[in-house]
């Protein structure tokens, strides 16, 4: 990072670092159904970058189905 003084051109630079950790879990989503019938839920995410992300899911059980749209 520099930081300038316009009027006299003088200038500092220093270095700046960053780490990211993995964040904890917000919440949990219980989904519970009768037996051998279907539930579903929506989550949202919304993106606060300018630039467009992309997400994925993946379940190891066959019986769960993600839908990412």
């Amino acid at each position: 990072m520099t930081f300038t003084n316009e009027s006299t051109g003088e200038y500092q630079w220093i270095e700046v670092g960053f780490k990211a950790i993995k964040g904890g879990p917000l919440d949990q989503i219980k989904l519970v159904t009768p037996v051998r019938q279907s539930t579903q839920y929506s989550l949202v995410v919304k993106n606060p970058l300018t630039s467009p992300v992309t997400f994925t899911a993946a379940c190891s059980i066959n019986e769960v189905n993600l839908d990412i749209a």
